[in-house]
């Protein structure tokens, strides 16, 4: 296959791989230091229990059957060291992808091993980031060439087709965020089409930082500005994104000014840092050289592959059938999102549903549905049931005195799902890690409560603990509260 473009992209897939590769050390230190309390022996939800359950299920097809439906190289094995030496391994090797050795083999082996905690950790696991990460991860394998330290000043140069679907990747990313902002979102108004989404955001979003407090002040007319200008740069600028050279830059800018607020306003973990490395990818090598030209910085400026006469037949041909099978899964999950599928891709449904449990080729939509209102759970303990106590978590709102934290690119998995929790039914099957959490703490179990600011009972556990829900919202600026937050029941 044998692509012909006036661009090229070397330094930005150069330094894409690199920030790629952060997003992927910032995954796997974060649930390192999370990883007795989330799906240890003694976690939440022990890995263990749903490896012992597939390996039930499946019995002896586990090798045939079972390793589909639950890819993990932890079937094999998942001691509290094996899924410690796992994250461990998960480190070094993003530190090896960092620094551009054997990229192809370290992506892969990436991906693995990602996959293999996404699979065993179930509900912790279930972030559109997460996929996100499998998703750039998984075309990472193909993206450098195929050498054991490429350098940016020998010719490296990265395959266009899979920059091609990098850029479609972010179009769907972005697009799809936008488009499900202004669907009906049921009987109650859209937030987002009448322009006061802003209104409440900031402060019922999962984990606010302190520039959301600031932000929360703003005047009604700005948000609404604000929002249409969101809604105009996710909808309208990605089709930018298969213009000129012009056009994608311009593209690049106003997604990445969008990621730059996002970033300030809001902990999203890793997700920034992947939003920020594709619109890197629209920017061409000429801009760079324009920038770097006073640090005497060259970049090789040819055609992909145009230098290279003969191309082996077999990257030829599966560089080809590769690009159109990933291709097609894109457009079905692009067109999943927009509620149509055409007949001609009903035949990619059924790859999409051998595929699906890699988490590879996935849907996105973030921020579609705006809440209104913040219902917080504060869990308390006792020893009599008449004096009660607060379990204080690291990042989520508690302590009304207790200002918005800063945690991002770190994901503190619990406080996140104590969110989606507030908004819930605790007592639904899909909120069990709840139940399992306070029976935790009943039993005082340390590698649980490790993952907690504070433990107002470390002599002994509690005999009782509750959890009570209060409407949580930010104090207003010139109201003379001194705290962050206001509650009520």
């Amino acid at each position: 296959m044998r692509w012909k473009s006036d661009d090229t992209y070397c330094f930005a897939s150069f330094w894409f791989l690199r920030i790629l590769g952060l997003a992927y050390l910032s995954a796997f230190l974060s649930l390192w230091v999370q990883l007795d309390g989330l799906i240890g022996s003694r976690g939440i939800l022990p890995a263990q229990d749903f490896i012992e359950a597939v390996r039930n299920h499946f019995g002896d097809r586990l090798l045939t059957e079972g390793i589909w439906a639950a890819p993990s190289v932890f079937l094999f094995g998942s001691s509290d060291s094996v899924l410690h030496w796992g994250c461990a391994l998960g480190s070094f090797l993003s530190g090896l992808f960092i620094i551009g050795f054997a990229p192809n083999l370290t992506a892969l082996a990436l991906w693995i091993l990602y996959l293999s905690f996404t699979t065993v950790a179930g509900t912790f696991f279930g972030f559109q980031w997460d996929n996100l990460l499998l998703e750039m991860g998984f075309l990472a394998i193909f993206l450098p060439p195929l050498r054991v330290w490429p350098r940016i000043n020998h010719g490296w140069r990265p395959r266009t087709w899979v920059l091609w679907l990098y850029r479609f990747l972010l179009f769907r990313l972005m697009f799809s965020s936008g488009l499900v902002k202004i669907q009906p979102e049921g009987a109650g108004p859209n937030t987002w089409a009448d322009l006061t989404a802003l209104n409440y955001h900031y402060e019922t979003q999962p984990l606010p930082t302190l520039f959301a407090w600031y932000a929360h002040q703003l005047p009604e007319w700005f948000d609404k500005i604000s929002v249409a200008l969101t809604l105009f740069i996710q909808i309208v600028i990605p089709f930018l994104i298969f213009g000129p050279r012009i056009c994608r830059r311009a593209a690049s800018a106003c997604l990445l000014f969008l990621q730059v607020l996002i970033l300030l306003t809001g902990n999203y973990c890793f997700f920034n840092l992947l939003a920020i490395g594709l619109c890197l990818l629209l920017l061409d090598d000429r801009l760079f050289q324009n920038l770097l030209r006073g640090w005497n910085c060259k970049i090789p400026v040819a055609t992909f592959f145009g230098r290279v006469a003969w191309v082996n037949w077999a990257r030829r041909v599966g560089g080809g059938f590769l690009f159109v099978v990933l291709l097609s899964l894109g457009v079905y999950q692009l067109c999943l999102t927009m509620g149509v599928v055409p007949a001609v891709l009903k035949p990619v449904a059924t790859l999409d549903q051998i595929v699906g449990p890699f988490r590879t080729f996935n849907t996105y939509g973030l921020f579609a549905n705006m809440t209104t209102s913040r219902p917080e759970i504060i869990v308390q303990g006792s020893r009599d049931g008449i004096e009660w106590e607060d379990y204080e978590f690291k990042y989520k709102p508690g302590d009304l005195s207790r200002r918005p934290k800063w945690n991002a690119p770190h994901q503190p998995r619990l406080d996140w799902q104590m969110w989606f929790a507030a908004l819930g039914n605790v007592r639904s099957s899909r909120n069990q890690w709840f139940l399992s959490f306070l029976k935790a703490l009943l039993e005082g179990r340390k590698e649980v409560i490790g993952l907690l600011e504070t433990n107002p009972f470390e002599d002994s556990p509690p005999k009782y603990v509750r959890a009570l829900v209060y409407d949580y919202h930010f104090t207003r600026w010139g109201s003379g509260d001194p705290n962050w937050w206001e509650r009520g029941e």
